[in-house]
């Protein structure tokens, strides 16, 4: 056998075991990449649950709002209006 094909073999010997020993190493990773992204998804349907809870009960609050005060809901609705258009116009003007 010559040195070349001793070099290759060990080589490849090299190889196989380094495989061998990784192998369990990138199972681990993938395993905790898999975990990572399950936590991520479940922090994501929290807070939205929590986003959804918070803009029903705003929605509440307003509606309670507007049926016990309507004329202030109206007045508030209109001065946030023009502001919205005096926004508007300033923006408009400076292009």
């Amino acid at each position: 056998m010559t040195e070349q094909n001793t070099n290759a073999k060990q080589m490849a010997n090299a190889a196989g075991q380094a495989l061998q020993e990784g192998a369990p190493a990138l199972k681990h990773a993938a395993e905790r990449i898999s975990d990572l992204a399950s936590e991520g998804m479940e922090a994501i349907r929290d807070t939205s649950r929590q986003c959804r809870s918070q803009l029903m009960d705003a929605s509440s609050n307003a509606i309670s709002h507007i049926r016990h005060r309507p004329v202030q809901s109206i007045l508030i609705a209109a001065l946030l209006g023009a502001t919205a258009v005096t926004l508007v116009s300033m923006l408009r003007r400076r292009h």
